[in-house]
This record gives structure tokens, C-alpha cells and sequence, in this order.
């Protein structure tokens, strides 16, 4: 298997959990690429601790973290979430649940899959497509991380 893209990456302390100044988590953004009406993007995760066991597992929530990938259009004031396919991202909180829990990424949930200590986990996330074709936006893989900003948007067809 070859490489795997890397557009962005970042090392930070883990939010929540493990064992405070040990647990960092690196995020690293693989693409953002728009075709037709949608917007893909690919990130991948990784935890590590020095003091874990081996054998050691955390959920997203565990982390104080949210698998909710976002993307931000600041020129056009506008934020982008993944599709779902029940309830919505503008709706009561009721609603707002429920389109995370059948949002069309993977990982979807706070609390599964669990995260193996020092394994990648590669994830992803299909969002409507900016109709402006901004060059650029802000992504967060999940929230609760920061943003990678100024990422380049590449569109698969032709005309731009």
C-alpha cells in the first residue's frame, strides 16, 4: 500500500482522559475534495500515552471529544456538517442527536469504536458541497479538536 496523503497535522494534549501531560492525540487531515453536490473528507486519529498498558481503549467521549466532523466557509459565512438521515442539524437538540447517530462519516458514535493506544484509525465524512467553490475552509475532523485552517478544497470536475 502507498503513502497516505497529508495535507495537515497536528500533536495536542488529549482534552479528557489518560493520564494528564502524557495522552497527546494527532490528527492528521487527508483531503478535502468536492464532487458534484458533495464534499469528502478524510482524516485519520491517533492516541498515544507512555504510561498506558498496551492493551488500553478509548471512545471519543472518553477523550471529550464529539464525532462530529464540521467544515467552515468563512468567506461565505457558512458552516458545512456531514449529511444524516434522520433528523437535522437545525433542529431542536432531539433532532440534532439523531443526525449525529446517522450521520453518513464513520466513526459516527462517542462511544464506539474504541480507540487502540497507538493505533491510526482513518475516518471520514461526506458533507453537501460549498455551491460557492471556495478555494479554501476551515476543517474540524471532531469536535472538541482544533481547527485546520486554509485548507485547500480540490474539485474533481473541470470548470471552477
Amino acid at each position: 500500500m502507498g503513502k497516505k496523503a497529508v495535507l495537515a497535522e497536528q500533536t495536542l494534549a488529549m482534552p479528557k482522559g489518560g493520564v494528564e501531560g502524557q495522552a497527546t492525540i494527532t490528527v492528521t487531515l487527508r483531503s478535502v475534495e468536492v464532487a458534484g453536490d458533495t464534499m469528502e473528507v478524510l482524516w485519520a486519529f491517533r492516541w498515544d500515552e507512555d504510561g498506558a498498558p498496551p492493551t488500553s481503549k478509548l471512545t471519543f467521549y472518553d477523550m471529550g471529544l464529539s464525532a462530529v466532523t464540521s467544515v467552515i466557509d468563512g468567506e461565505n459565512l457558512k458552516v458545512y456538517r456531514p449529511f444524516c438521515t434522520k433528523g437535522g442539524w437545525d433542529a431542536r437538540p432531539f433532532d440534532q442527536a439523531m443526525c449525529s447517530n446517522s450521520q453518513i462519516a464513520a466513526p459516527r458514535s462517542n462511544t464506539d469504536p474504541e480507540f487502540p493506544i497507538h493505533g491510526v484509525i482513518e475516518a471520514w465524512a461526506l458533507l453537501p458541497a460549498p455551491p460557492e467553490r471556495p478555494e479554501t475552509v476551515d476543517v474540524v475532523p471532531a469536535e472538541g479538536i482544533p481547527p485546520f485552517g486554509g485548507v485547500e478544497v480540490t474539485y474533481r470536475d473541470a470548470a471552477k
